[in-house]
């Protein structure tokens, strides 16, 4: 039999265990909950925070249990429809997410949060289009909801509405001036609709309120490349390699800029260290994680070290908006040999051009550019000196990405 006075004191301990909560102290907000459930077992509060809590702990299984509780002591409780919607979505249960999302609008019609993360599940489930109307309703309800912004943006930009996107992150810059990922994000979405000083100038914000933004650093290195900014490039993957080693994307961004800049050296040591890495890690198979295309090497002519590019994608990375850059190349490979019989340069044209083409293409998306290096290939008469086969290329990179 639960008394008044129990009542009183479970309440005292909810009140605690929201002043800890909002604190983002959740260990400690749990043990409030804890004590305020012992006194007063129908307390709904204290299930509906001690699940968010746990939730914000990454313990969303137990989080939708105290969920479930709390609406078995109240259907209509729309806050635990909506955390319980936001914990099926974290363990992947979007179409049980959608459904509380659901049920949580249909109490309550301007319930901001259940449109923004309806839409967010939609948007999981490949849905962006109907997950745009989502967080369009969010908007009219609420026009100064960034993460509204931010997720809309997101899908305009798997939409491959990029203009739509660039001007949804530049609402979330305009209300968080502060939001870094708002201007790596426009920035990323800048360079699909080639504008490249607007590009770098978003990852140069981005860097200046977090020095430490490896994505940031690592587009604008590659900005920087495509423009014939290949010592600036540079500067910037060895930032990203001094803060992160292991980032294996941004050391191939780095290699494959010393070799497009002559340093063939420089770009094998790279690529040496790239598959260094590879191997040590654990459960890392060649086979699995690196599809060869043979003997670029042969483009600059008449060099011994055969340069194998890698393109075996990730698909995780490939569709995710926060990393497409790194799915560009997944690693790169150097092979040694003494064979100095190279094939005529017409068989390398034959057999080895396609696979160029096909990284380059994917390295970067230039336009222009690419048509006009695809054409130089295609004709071109490979030099017996590397170097000077090098400087044309250059030149007409720069020439054209501008």
């Amino acid at each position: 039999m639960i008394t008044e006075q129990d009542r009183i004191k479970a309440h005292e301990y909810v009140k605690q265990g929201l002043a800890k909560f909002n604190k983002k102290d959740y260990v400690v907000a749990i043990k409030a909950f804890n004590k305020a459930i012992e006194l007063d077992p129908k307390n709904i509060t204290a299930y509906v925070y001690r699940g968010r809590s746990k939730a914000l702990l990454r313990n969303n299984w137990n989080a939708i249990k105290d969920y479930n509780k709390a609406l078995e002591l109240d259907p209509n409780s729309v806050i635990a429809l909506v955390y319980r919607g936001r914990s099926k979505a974290r363990r992947g249960d979007h179409r049980g997410a959608i459904k509380d999302y659901n049920r949580a609008i249909k109490l309550d019609v301007n319930r901001v949060s259940a449109f923004i993360y309806r839409g967010r599940s939609k948007a999981k489930q490949g849905n962006h289009r109907t997950a745009i109307k989502d967080y369009n309703r969010a908007i009219k309800l609420d026009a100064n909801r960034v993460i509204a912004y931010k997720f809309r943006g997101h899908s305009k930009a798997a939409t491959s509405d990029h203009q739509g996107a660039i001007e949804d992150y530049s609402k979330v810059v305009e209300l968080d001036p502060m939001n870094v990922e708002a201007f790596v994000n426009r920035g990323m979405s800048r360079a699909l609709v080639i504008d490249r000083d607007g590009e770098i100038q978003d990852y140069t914000k981005a860097i200046s309120l977090d020095p430490n933004n490896i994505l940031a650093y690592e587009f604008r290195g590659a900005v920087k490349r495509d423009l014939g900014d290949y010592t600036g490039a540079i500067k910037d993957f060895d930032v990203v390699n001094k803060l992160h080693p292991k980032r294996l994307s941004a050391i191939n961004h780095r290699g494959f800029t010393k070799f497009i800049s002559g340093d063939i050296n420089g770009a094998i040591d790279d690529y040496k260290q790239i598959i260094i890495n590879k191997k040590r890690r654990r459960g890392s198979s060649d086979e699995e994680m690196l599809e060869a295309l043979r003997q670029i090497g042969p483009f600059v002519g008449g060099l011994k070290e055969t340069i194998q590019a890698v393109n075996r994608m990730n698909k995780s990375i490939l569709t995710s908006p926060i990393h497409r850059e790194e799915a560009v190349v997944d690693s790169i490979e150097a092979e040694f040999t003494d064979d100095d019989d190279f094939a005529p340069n017409q068989k390398y044209k034959k057999i080895h051009f396609t696979k160029f083409d096909e990284l380059y293409k994917r390295l970067r998306n230039q336009g222009e550019a690419y048509d006009e290096i695809r054409k130089m290939f295609t004709t071109i008469k490979f030099p017996d000196d590397p170097k000077s086969f090098l400087i044309s290329w250059r030149k007409n990179l720069h020439k054209k990405a501008k």
